[in-house]
């Protein structure tokens, strides 16, 4: 992931906020989106909820 631009990083915590505000909850955001790659969290919270 080290290719990957800073601003990339932003365009998809924008998009993946948006997701998990509909489907998952505002109480799951703050575990998914800190210092980590976006969607790795996303599977860990998921993971973490019992939703995969």
């Amino acid at each position: 992931m080290g290719s990957v631009t800073k601003g990339s990083i932003q365009n998809k915590r924008v998009t993946w906020r948006s997701l998990n505000r509909d489907f998952l909850g505002d109480r799951l955001i703050d575990n998914i989106y800190l210092d980590r790659e976006p969607i790795l969290d996303l599977f860990d919270t998921m993971q973490a909820s019992g939703l995969y």
